[in-house]
C-alpha cells in the first residue's frame, strides 16, 4: 500500500537477491557501484477497468533487508537468542533459511553462511551487525 518502488540487487557475492522496499516517493536513482542493482518506480496508471497494477509478491510474502554480516543484539549475549535451522553438517539454501524464518512468528531475521549453508533464525531483535570474516555471513532482517 505504501510502496512507491523497490530496489532489486543480485550477485553471487551477496548469495542471491536482496529486495529493498521504498515507502517514500522515488524521484531519481543514483548510478550504483555495481551493475547488478536495479531500481523500480511504481507507476500508477489512470483508472481503467480491472485490477490495479501491483508488484509481484516476494518468495515468501515478506521482504527481508540485508543489514550486514553477523546479526547482533544489544544485550547479553550479544548474539541474542537464535536457533540453528541448518548447520554445516546439514546445509540448506538461503531461500530455505528465509522460508523457515517466514514460517516462524518469533523470527526477527536470519543469518546465513554462504560458504557452509548454515542458517540461524534470530529470535531477538537485530540491533546491529558485525563484520564477518571473508564476508561469508549475511544478516537479513524482517
Amino acid at each position: 500500500e505504501n510502496c512507491y518502488g523497490y530496489e532489486y540487487s543480485f550477485s553471487v557475492r551477496n548469495d542471491g537477491v536482496i529486495c529493498e522496499l521504498h515507502e517514500t516517493t522515488v524521484d531519481s536513482a543514483v548510478e550504483a557501484d555495481f551493475h547488478k542493482h536495479r531500481c523500480y518506480k511504481k507507476v500508477v496508471k489512470a483508472k481503467t477497468p480491472g485490477p490495479a497494477p501491483i508488484f509481484p509478491p516476494s518468495n515468501h510474502g515478506e521482504c527481508y533487508n540485508y543489514v550486514g554480516g553477523l546479526c547482533r543484539y544489544n544485550g547479553t549475549p550479544k548474539y541474542g537468542l537464535y536457533e540453528e535451522a541448518c548447520r554445516k553438517s546439514n546445509p540448506c539454501s538461503r531461500s530455505t533459511c528465509e522460508r523457515k524464518c517466514s514460517e516462524d512468528e518469533y523470527c526477527y531475521g536470519y543469518e546465513y553462511s554462504i560458504i557452509h549453508g548454515a542458517c540461524e533464525l534470530h529470535r531477538s531483535t537485530i540491533d546491529f551487525t558485525e563484520h564477518a570474516a571473508y564476508d561469508q555471513n549475511r544478516c537479513y532482517q524482517k
